[in-house]
């Protein structure tokens, strides 16, 4: 602890001076300070002190809409001398006590907070066209599909009608040029099964195609970016695919660019509550772009890990059907 420094958090946002109980059970061996922590790249991180004052302990100027560990240091580990709790918007306190009495099911659909710009990132693609021409400069060109809102996922969506042909291409909308993945579909052996078509990207200037090629990679975390590539002459973004003959597309599908942090089909994950420490509810590999869990302890603090890959994790609250993140 280091008492030089002085705390200005209450000159730049809402703050609350707290007391919070020590439970009975916890054996304080004359520890004379406690601490609160965050949870930040995937570890508890103390933020504050405070005074032990016999059986809760003060801690002065915290901001609120926060979840917090309060704990002690013993023997180089952190202890928890009380539940996690909510520094509400209004400066209340909720606790998060672990009630296995009372169990629900839960639908997630990441294991990571949305920035802004993830948003952003799906908008920019609404109202792109999917045109389909007889000729590779699409001199005469027909739309066969409109992008409608989507996700931050592979989003597939299928035809009313069967199209046929040998040319098509993805029209980025105006002023917009990010993308990670681009697919075009068939029908498949088995009943409603779609089959991936293949071809030859191509654009209207070659010089796109180092950038355009990142849509046909298989990585949903690389993108193409064209604005690098963008004239006042020739504006227009778009990327074509020549399939080398006629043929049958009954799906399309866009991803946009994206953190890969929503649940990924195909992708392991495993559930945690606290309960003391981190329990987990289980491993699961995802079916689709979500997961279900049952026998989730309610007013629970969760957490999801990704056990295929990626670092990002983020605690959050389950209410209302949602995740809330903290």
């Amino acid at each position: 602890m280091n008492t030089k420094y002085e705390d200005v958090s209450d000159e730049y946002f809402v703050t609350s001076d707290i007391r919070i109980p020590i439970k009975r059970e916890i054996e304080v061996d004359g520890a004379e300070y406690a601490y609160l922590c965050v949870f930040n790249e995937d570890v508890w991180k103390p933020v504050f002190w405070g005074k032990v004052g016999g059986s809760d302990v003060l801690f002065r100027k915290m901001g609120r809409d926060i979840v917090y560990l309060p704990v002690f240091y013993k023997d180089g580990r952190l202890l928890p001398l009380n539940d996690p709790f909510v520094l509400q918007a209004d400066g209340s306190i909720h606790f998060l006590q672990v009630d296995m009495r009372e169990l629900e099911s839960v639908t997630l659909e990441r294991k990571y907070y949305a920035r802004p710009d993830i948003g952003l990132w799906c908008e920019w693609n609404k109202g792109a066209r999917f045109e389909i021409s007889k000729d590779r400069g699409f001199r005469k060109a027909q739309t066969v599909f409109t992008v409608p809102e989507c996700k931050s996922i592979p989003n597939i969506w299928q035809l009313d009608t069967l199209v046929k042909c040998r040319y098509i291409r993805y029209l980025f909308p105006e002023d917009k040029d990010v993308l990670a993945e681009l697919s075009f579909y068939g029908k498949g052996e088995v009943e409603g099964q779609l089959k991936p078509l293949k071809g030859k990207p191509f654009a209207s200037d070659d010089n796109r195609m180092k950038t355009l090629s990142k849509l046909f990679d298989g990585d949903i975390l690389t993108y193409a970016d064209l604005n690098p590539y963008l004239s006042v002459e020739d504006s227009v973004g778009w990327v074509g695919m020549d399939f080398g003959k006629e043929v049958e597309v009954t799906a399309l599908g866009i991803c946009p660019r994206n953190d890969k942090n929503n649940v990924i089909k195909g992708m392991e994950y495993e559930l945690f509550y606290w309960g003391g420490s981190w329990v987990s509810l289980g491993k699961k590999v995802a079916l689709d772009y979500v997961l279900e869990y049952d026998n989730v302890p309610s007013d629970a603090l969760l957490l999801l890990k990704c056990t295929t890959e990626g670092r990002e994790n983020r605690i959050f609250t389950y209410e209302d059907g949602k995740q809330i993140w903290w």
